[in-house]
């Protein structure tokens, strides 16, 4: 595991779990010319618990949608939910979390990146997402997009909901920039739509 300052010297890491180990579900990527829903949601499948976590994440702006399965430590879930809890710190502040390279001699089979930033002085934020799959072409795959403008206490939210869902007690975790929810289990999930609100049934 290999540990690293960024510009603003909050601390970042990339996991080396996933080396040399291909996602289980290909990365996919959506383009809408109809709006969806600005959220994230992420499914957890049983594996190597509570040492390694299984993740299905999916992420969309409104306009792009990206999705990838893959492996991380346990810890990295709170790690993320201490920063995003206090996020931001300070009027520039920043933090990466990746995991695997996209650089060929490192031979990850995919790359993940979720970064915080803040976009003026007021405190406004955006989380970056990259999926890479690390192929060859015609078989390389990327989807990269930003979720903004975001009010700090969207992301100090999605904090506390990493912060529960590492607790390992639900398998879904949903969020939107003004809202939340974890589900226990996938079929409690699967009774929301698409965009995790309330289907008519229930």
């Amino acid at each position: 595991m290999k540990i690293f300052y960024n510009k603003s010297f909050q601390r970042t890491r990339i996991s080396s779990v996933v080396k040399c180990v291909a996602p289980i579900a290909p990365l996919s990527s959506t383009f809408s010319h109809t709006q969806m829903k600005t959220s994230i949601k992420i499914t957890r499948y049983l594996y190597e618990e509570p040492y390694h976590l299984n993740l299905a994440m999916e992420v969309s702006n409104g306009h792009l949608k990206g999705q990838l399965e893959f492996y991380i430590n346990a810890d990295d879930l709170i790690e993320i939910a201490d920063v995003l809890e206090e996020f931001p710190r300070h009027a520039s502040a920043v933090h990466l979390w990746e995991i695997g390279s996209e650089k060929p001699e490192d031979r990850f089979a995919f790359y993940y990146k979720f970064r915080v930033f803040t976009i003026d002085s007021v405190g406004h934020c955006a989380i970056q997402i990259r999926f890479n799959n690390n192929q060859n072409l015609p078989d390389r795959e990327i989807s990269e997009f930003c979720i903004y403008p975001l009010e700090p206490s969207s992301l100090n939210n999605l904090g506390k909901l990493f912060r529960d869902f590492g607790k390992l007690k639900h398998e879904v975790l949903y969020w939107e920039p003004n809202d939340g929810e974890l589900y226990k289990t996938k079929k409690e999930a699967e009774q929301f739509n698409p965009q995790g609100h309330r289907s008519s049934g229930r």
